[in-house]
Protein backbone atom coordinates (compact mmCIF):
# COMPACT_ATOMS: atom_id res chain seq x y z
CA UNK A 1 0.00 0.00 0.00
CA UNK A 2 1.06 3.60 -0.34
CA UNK A 3 0.53 6.63 1.83
CA UNK A 4 1.14 10.31 1.52
CA UNK A 5 3.58 12.35 3.50
CA UNK A 6 2.21 15.27 5.44
CA UNK A 7 5.21 17.13 6.91
CA UNK A 8 8.54 18.56 5.82
CA UNK A 9 8.25 17.90 2.14
CA UNK A 10 8.74 19.96 -0.94
CA UNK A 11 6.60 17.65 -3.00
CA UNK A 12 4.64 14.49 -2.66
CA UNK A 13 6.13 11.15 -1.71
CA UNK A 14 4.85 7.65 -1.19
CA UNK A 15 6.13 4.76 0.85
CA UNK A 16 5.30 1.11 1.18
CA UNK A 17 4.36 -0.35 4.54
CA UNK A 18 5.15 -3.80 5.80
CA UNK A 19 2.31 -5.05 8.01
CA UNK A 20 2.57 -7.82 10.52
CA UNK A 21 0.10 -9.47 12.81
CA UNK A 22 0.47 -8.35 16.42
CA UNK A 23 -1.36 -10.10 19.19
CA UNK A 24 -2.58 -7.79 21.91
CA UNK A 25 -4.94 -7.88 24.82
CA UNK A 26 -7.61 -6.69 22.45
CA UNK A 27 -6.89 -9.55 20.03
CA UNK A 28 -4.84 -9.87 16.86
CA UNK A 29 -4.47 -6.73 14.80
CA UNK A 30 -2.74 -5.70 11.60
CA UNK A 31 -0.39 -2.82 12.35
CA UNK A 32 2.37 -1.18 10.34
CA UNK A 33 5.92 -2.23 11.15
CA UNK A 34 8.98 -1.00 9.27
CA UNK A 35 8.73 1.47 6.44
CA UNK A 36 9.85 -0.37 3.33
CA UNK A 37 10.49 2.36 0.79
CA UNK A 38 12.46 5.48 0.04
CA UNK A 39 10.31 8.58 0.29
CA UNK A 40 10.38 9.35 -3.35
CA UNK A 41 7.89 9.39 -6.25
CA UNK A 42 7.74 13.11 -6.20
CA UNK A 43 9.79 15.79 -4.47
CA UNK A 44 12.36 15.89 -1.82
CA UNK A 45 10.91 15.88 1.71
CA UNK A 46 13.73 17.92 3.17
CA UNK A 47 13.25 19.29 6.65
CA UNK A 48 13.45 23.08 6.73
CA UNK A 49 16.55 24.33 8.48
CA UNK A 50 18.07 20.90 9.12
CA UNK A 51 21.58 20.97 10.49
CA UNK A 52 24.35 18.44 10.16
CA UNK A 53 25.40 18.32 13.80
CA UNK A 54 26.56 14.85 14.91
CA UNK A 55 23.99 12.69 16.61
CA UNK A 56 24.88 10.84 19.79
CA UNK A 57 23.57 7.30 19.85
CA UNK A 58 24.71 3.77 20.43
CA UNK A 59 25.34 3.50 16.72
CA UNK A 60 26.59 6.99 15.89
CA UNK A 61 29.75 6.05 13.98
CA UNK A 62 29.39 6.64 10.26
CA UNK A 63 31.04 4.35 7.77
CA UNK A 64 32.39 6.12 4.70
CA UNK A 65 33.08 2.94 2.79
CA UNK A 66 31.01 2.03 -0.21
CA UNK A 67 28.40 -0.69 0.32
CA UNK A 68 28.87 -4.12 -1.17
CA UNK A 69 26.37 -5.00 -3.89
CA UNK A 70 23.65 -7.25 -2.61
CA UNK A 71 23.19 -10.73 -3.97
CA UNK A 72 20.51 -10.91 -6.67
CA UNK A 73 17.03 -10.78 -5.21
CA UNK A 74 13.56 -10.92 -6.74
CA UNK A 75 12.64 -7.61 -8.31
CA UNK A 76 11.04 -5.11 -5.97
CA UNK A 77 8.46 -2.49 -6.86
CA UNK A 78 9.89 0.76 -8.19
CA UNK A 79 10.29 3.25 -5.38
CA UNK A 80 10.28 6.42 -7.44
CA UNK A 81 10.01 8.00 -10.80
CA UNK A 82 13.39 9.18 -11.95
CA UNK A 83 15.35 10.14 -15.04
CA UNK A 84 17.83 9.22 -17.73
CA UNK A 85 21.36 10.53 -17.81
CA UNK A 86 20.96 12.52 -21.05
CA UNK A 87 18.74 15.55 -20.96
CA UNK A 88 17.32 18.16 -23.27
CA UNK A 89 18.75 21.59 -22.75
CA UNK A 90 15.50 23.51 -23.23
CA UNK A 91 11.89 22.74 -22.33
CA UNK A 92 9.29 21.89 -24.88
CA UNK A 93 7.13 24.91 -25.78
CA UNK A 94 4.09 22.88 -24.82
CA UNK A 95 5.42 21.84 -21.43
CA UNK A 96 2.81 22.32 -18.73
CA UNK A 97 3.60 23.33 -15.17
CA UNK A 98 1.45 21.18 -12.96
CA UNK A 99 0.35 22.41 -9.53
CA UNK A 100 2.60 20.99 -6.82
CA UNK A 101 0.43 20.48 -3.73
CA UNK A 102 1.70 20.39 -0.14
CA UNK A 103 5.02 22.03 -0.97
CA UNK A 104 7.18 23.69 1.60
CA UNK A 105 9.08 26.42 -0.26
CA UNK A 106 12.83 26.08 -0.73
CA UNK A 107 14.91 27.94 1.87
CA UNK A 108 16.83 31.10 0.98
CA UNK A 109 19.72 30.17 -1.30
CA UNK A 110 21.98 33.17 -0.82
CA UNK A 111 24.56 32.57 1.89
CA UNK A 112 25.97 36.08 2.13
CA UNK A 113 24.83 37.29 5.54
CA UNK A 114 21.61 38.86 4.32
CA UNK A 115 19.55 36.27 6.18
CA UNK A 116 20.94 37.61 9.44
CA UNK A 117 20.07 41.23 8.73
CA UNK A 118 17.11 42.76 10.61
CA UNK A 119 13.96 43.42 8.63
CA UNK A 120 14.25 47.20 8.94
CA UNK A 121 17.68 47.18 7.32
CA UNK A 122 16.49 44.83 4.59
CA UNK A 123 13.53 47.10 3.89
CA UNK A 124 15.77 50.14 3.45
CA UNK A 125 18.11 48.25 1.16
CA UNK A 126 15.20 46.75 -0.81
CA UNK A 127 13.63 50.16 -1.41
CA UNK A 128 17.00 51.33 -2.69
CA UNK A 129 17.04 48.59 -5.34
CA UNK A 130 19.23 46.00 -3.62
CA UNK A 131 18.05 42.79 -5.28
CA UNK A 132 19.51 40.51 -2.61
CA UNK A 133 17.65 42.46 0.05
CA UNK A 134 14.45 42.30 -2.01
CA UNK A 135 14.85 38.54 -2.38
CA UNK A 136 15.55 37.95 1.31
CA UNK A 137 12.72 40.25 2.33
CA UNK A 138 10.38 38.31 0.06
CA UNK A 139 11.42 35.06 1.74
CA UNK A 140 10.88 36.64 5.16
CA UNK A 141 7.37 37.81 4.30
CA UNK A 142 6.46 34.36 3.09
CA UNK A 143 7.90 32.50 6.07
CA UNK A 144 7.03 35.06 8.73
CA UNK A 145 10.64 35.53 9.86
CA UNK A 146 10.74 38.79 11.77
CA UNK A 147 7.51 40.02 10.17
CA UNK A 148 3.91 38.88 9.92
CA UNK A 149 3.61 36.38 7.07
CA UNK A 150 2.22 38.13 4.00
CA UNK A 151 2.32 36.15 0.72
CA UNK A 152 1.22 39.14 -1.35
CA UNK A 153 4.05 41.28 0.05
CA UNK A 154 6.46 38.40 -0.55
CA UNK A 155 5.32 38.20 -4.16
CA UNK A 156 5.82 41.94 -4.60
CA UNK A 157 9.46 41.90 -3.47
CA UNK A 158 10.33 38.70 -5.33
CA UNK A 159 8.83 40.19 -8.50
CA UNK A 160 11.05 43.25 -8.22
CA UNK A 161 14.21 41.22 -7.68
CA UNK A 162 13.30 38.75 -10.43
CA UNK A 163 12.59 41.47 -12.97
CA UNK A 164 15.99 42.95 -12.17
CA UNK A 165 17.55 39.62 -13.18
CA UNK A 166 18.35 38.14 -9.75
CA UNK A 167 18.32 34.38 -10.42
CA UNK A 168 17.35 33.10 -6.93
CA UNK A 169 14.36 35.44 -6.94
CA UNK A 170 13.40 34.23 -10.42
CA UNK A 171 13.37 30.66 -9.14
CA UNK A 172 11.28 31.61 -6.14
CA UNK A 173 8.88 33.66 -8.25
CA UNK A 174 8.42 30.67 -10.52
CA UNK A 175 7.68 28.56 -7.47
CA UNK A 176 5.07 31.09 -6.30
CA UNK A 177 3.36 31.05 -9.70
CA UNK A 178 3.40 27.25 -9.66
CA UNK A 179 1.47 27.11 -6.42
CA UNK A 180 -0.51 30.31 -6.33
CA UNK A 181 1.43 31.74 -3.39
CA UNK A 182 0.66 35.46 -3.17
CA UNK A 183 -0.69 35.38 -6.71
CA UNK A 184 -2.90 33.36 -9.04
CA UNK A 185 -1.48 30.11 -10.38
CA UNK A 186 -0.04 30.68 -13.82
CA UNK A 187 1.76 27.83 -15.58
CA UNK A 188 3.17 30.04 -18.32
CA UNK A 189 4.68 32.55 -15.87
CA UNK A 190 5.97 29.76 -13.64
CA UNK A 191 7.78 28.03 -16.48
CA UNK A 192 9.18 31.29 -17.78
CA UNK A 193 10.71 32.38 -14.48
CA UNK A 194 12.05 28.95 -13.52
CA UNK A 195 13.65 28.63 -16.95
CA UNK A 196 15.27 32.07 -16.66
CA UNK A 197 16.71 31.16 -13.29
CA UNK A 198 17.98 27.78 -14.46
CA UNK A 199 19.57 29.32 -17.54
CA UNK A 200 21.55 31.63 -15.28
CA UNK A 201 22.90 28.59 -13.45
CA UNK A 202 20.85 28.97 -10.27
CA UNK A 203 20.76 25.60 -8.56
CA UNK A 204 17.26 26.03 -7.11
CA UNK A 205 15.93 27.04 -10.51
CA UNK A 206 17.61 24.01 -12.07
CA UNK A 207 16.10 21.77 -9.42
CA UNK A 208 12.60 23.21 -9.87
CA UNK A 209 12.88 22.89 -13.64
CA UNK A 210 13.79 19.24 -13.14
CA UNK A 211 10.68 18.84 -11.01
CA UNK A 212 8.56 20.38 -13.76
CA UNK A 213 9.91 17.86 -16.25
CA UNK A 214 9.39 15.04 -13.79
CA UNK A 215 5.77 16.04 -13.32
CA UNK A 216 5.39 16.11 -17.11
CA UNK A 217 6.65 12.54 -17.52
CA UNK A 218 9.97 13.54 -19.05
CA UNK A 219 12.49 11.92 -16.70
CA UNK A 220 15.35 12.20 -19.18
CA UNK A 221 15.19 15.98 -19.13
CA UNK A 222 14.52 16.04 -15.41
CA UNK A 223 17.68 14.19 -14.51
CA UNK A 224 19.78 16.51 -16.65
CA UNK A 225 18.64 19.50 -14.62
CA UNK A 226 19.00 17.57 -11.37
CA UNK A 227 22.59 16.80 -12.36
CA UNK A 228 23.32 20.49 -12.92
CA UNK A 229 21.84 21.39 -9.56
CA UNK A 230 23.50 18.49 -7.75
CA UNK A 231 26.89 19.49 -9.15
CA UNK A 232 26.45 22.77 -7.27
CA UNK A 233 25.90 20.95 -4.00
CA UNK A 234 22.10 21.18 -3.80
CA UNK A 235 21.20 18.19 -1.65
CA UNK A 236 17.57 17.75 -2.82
CA UNK A 237 18.85 17.34 -6.38
CA UNK A 238 21.53 14.92 -5.17
CA UNK A 239 18.79 12.93 -3.48
CA UNK A 240 16.79 12.87 -6.72
CA UNK A 241 19.78 11.46 -8.60
CA UNK A 242 20.20 8.82 -5.93
CA UNK A 243 16.63 7.67 -6.47
CA UNK A 244 17.19 7.63 -10.24
CA UNK A 245 20.15 5.29 -9.92
CA UNK A 246 18.44 3.24 -7.25
CA UNK A 247 15.43 2.50 -9.44
CA UNK A 248 17.19 2.44 -12.79
CA UNK A 249 14.35 4.46 -14.32
CA UNK A 250 15.69 5.77 -17.61
CA UNK A 251 19.26 4.95 -16.66
CA UNK A 252 21.15 1.82 -15.73
CA UNK A 253 20.35 0.71 -12.21
CA UNK A 254 23.44 1.30 -10.12
CA UNK A 255 23.28 0.76 -6.37
CA UNK A 256 26.79 2.09 -5.86
CA UNK A 257 26.01 5.33 -7.68
CA UNK A 258 22.76 5.64 -5.74
CA UNK A 259 24.64 5.17 -2.47
CA UNK A 260 27.25 7.76 -3.45
CA UNK A 261 24.62 10.42 -4.22
CA UNK A 262 22.69 9.67 -1.06
CA UNK A 263 25.92 9.74 0.95
CA UNK A 264 26.91 13.07 -0.60
CA UNK A 265 23.55 14.62 0.32
CA UNK A 266 23.65 13.05 3.76
CA UNK A 267 26.99 14.73 4.35
CA UNK A 268 25.14 18.04 4.46
CA UNK A 269 22.72 16.75 7.08
CA UNK A 270 19.96 16.10 4.55
CA UNK A 271 17.41 13.95 6.43
CA UNK A 272 15.83 12.37 3.34
CA UNK A 273 19.23 11.16 2.16
CA UNK A 274 20.10 9.87 5.64
CA UNK A 275 16.84 7.97 5.68
CA UNK A 276 17.51 6.58 2.19
CA UNK A 277 20.91 5.29 3.32
CA UNK A 278 19.23 3.59 6.26
CA UNK A 279 16.83 1.91 3.89
CA UNK A 280 19.65 0.76 1.62
CA UNK A 281 21.52 -0.76 4.55
CA UNK A 282 18.39 -2.72 5.41
CA UNK A 283 19.20 -4.78 2.33
CA UNK A 284 17.69 -2.61 -0.38
CA UNK A 285 20.43 -2.57 -3.01
CA UNK A 286 23.31 -3.40 -0.66
CA UNK A 287 24.28 -6.17 1.69
CA UNK A 288 22.30 -5.89 4.90
CA UNK A 289 24.09 -3.96 7.63
CA UNK A 290 21.56 -3.25 10.36
CA UNK A 291 24.03 -1.34 12.53
CA UNK A 292 24.61 1.11 9.70
CA UNK A 293 20.87 1.26 9.03
CA UNK A 294 20.23 2.16 12.67
CA UNK A 295 22.98 4.76 12.56
CA UNK A 296 21.43 6.53 9.57
CA UNK A 297 17.90 6.26 10.95
CA UNK A 298 19.19 7.90 14.15
CA UNK A 299 20.68 10.76 12.16
CA UNK A 300 17.57 11.28 10.06
CA UNK A 301 15.37 11.21 13.15
CA UNK A 302 17.59 13.78 14.84
CA UNK A 303 17.03 16.04 11.84
CA UNK A 304 13.27 15.69 12.13
CA UNK A 305 12.48 12.88 9.69
CA UNK A 306 9.32 11.14 11.00
CA UNK A 307 9.71 7.77 9.33
CA UNK A 308 13.25 7.28 10.54
CA UNK A 309 11.92 7.51 14.10
CA UNK A 310 9.10 5.17 13.10
CA UNK A 311 11.55 2.60 11.73
CA UNK A 312 13.62 2.72 14.91
CA UNK A 313 10.47 2.04 16.91
CA UNK A 314 9.71 -0.88 14.62
CA UNK A 315 13.18 -2.34 15.08
CA UNK A 316 12.88 -2.22 18.86
CA UNK A 317 9.40 -3.69 18.65
CA UNK A 318 10.55 -6.61 16.50
CA UNK A 319 13.90 -7.03 18.28
CA UNK A 320 15.68 -6.76 14.94
CA UNK A 321 19.33 -5.68 15.18
CA UNK A 322 18.64 -4.51 18.74
CA UNK A 323 17.29 -6.30 21.81
CA UNK A 324 13.50 -6.32 21.84
CA UNK A 325 12.46 -3.42 24.05
CA UNK A 326 8.82 -2.31 24.10
CA UNK A 327 9.61 0.78 26.17
CA UNK A 328 12.23 1.93 23.65
CA UNK A 329 9.82 1.14 20.83
CA UNK A 330 7.21 3.30 22.54
CA UNK A 331 9.69 6.17 22.91
CA UNK A 332 10.51 6.16 19.20
CA UNK A 333 6.89 5.82 18.16
CA UNK A 334 6.01 8.77 20.41
CA UNK A 335 8.74 10.81 18.70
CA UNK A 336 7.49 9.71 15.28
CA UNK A 337 3.93 10.64 16.21
CA UNK A 338 5.06 14.09 17.38
CA UNK A 339 6.82 14.54 14.03
CA UNK A 340 3.66 13.62 12.18
CA UNK A 341 4.34 10.03 11.06
CA UNK A 342 1.20 8.28 9.93
CA UNK A 343 0.25 5.11 11.81
CA UNK A 344 2.60 5.77 14.74
CA UNK A 345 -0.52 6.10 16.90
CA UNK A 346 -1.58 2.59 15.95
CA UNK A 347 1.73 1.19 17.10
CA UNK A 348 1.49 3.17 20.33
CA UNK A 349 -1.90 1.60 21.00
CA UNK A 350 -0.43 -1.87 20.48
CA UNK A 351 2.61 -1.16 22.65
CA UNK A 352 0.46 0.05 25.52
CA UNK A 353 -0.72 -3.54 26.00
CA UNK A 354 2.88 -4.56 26.72
CA UNK A 355 3.75 -1.81 29.19
CA UNK A 356 2.67 -0.66 32.62
CA UNK A 357 1.36 2.85 33.24
CA UNK A 358 4.66 3.76 34.90
CA UNK A 359 6.66 2.48 31.90
CA UNK A 360 4.49 4.46 29.51
CA UNK A 361 4.94 7.63 31.55
CA UNK A 362 8.73 7.20 31.54
CA UNK A 363 8.76 6.49 27.81
CA UNK A 364 6.75 9.66 27.11
CA UNK A 365 9.09 11.72 29.26
CA UNK A 366 12.14 10.28 27.53
CA UNK A 367 10.66 11.03 24.10
CA UNK A 368 9.88 14.61 25.08
CA UNK A 369 13.41 15.10 26.44
CA UNK A 370 14.91 13.73 23.23
CA UNK A 371 12.87 16.09 21.06
CA UNK A 372 14.07 19.03 23.16
CA UNK A 373 17.67 17.79 23.06
CA UNK A 374 17.50 17.75 19.26
CA UNK A 375 15.94 21.25 19.38
CA UNK A 376 13.13 20.08 17.14
CA UNK A 377 10.54 21.87 19.28
CA UNK A 378 11.86 25.32 18.30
Amino acid sequence: MTMMRGRMRWLIGGVGLLTLAVASAAGAAQVPALRQGLYVDGIHPKASGAKSAPVKSAHAKTAATKPKPAKPKPAKPTLARSAQAKAKTAPSPTLAVLPLPQITPPPPDVQDGYNAKPVNELLLRAKGGDTRAQYTLGMDYRSGRGVAADPAEAFKWQSQAAQAGFAPAQADLGFMYMNGVGTTQDATQAMSWVQKSADQGDRTGQYLLGIVYENNSDPASAVGWFQRSAAQGFSPAQWQLGTAYFNGTGTAKDATAAWLWFRTAAGTGDPAAEYALGQMFMGNGTETDTKQAINWFHRAAAHGYPDAAYNLGGLYYEGKAVPQDYAAAYEWMAIAQWMGADDAGKMINVLEHHLTAAQIARAKATATAQIKAWKLDR
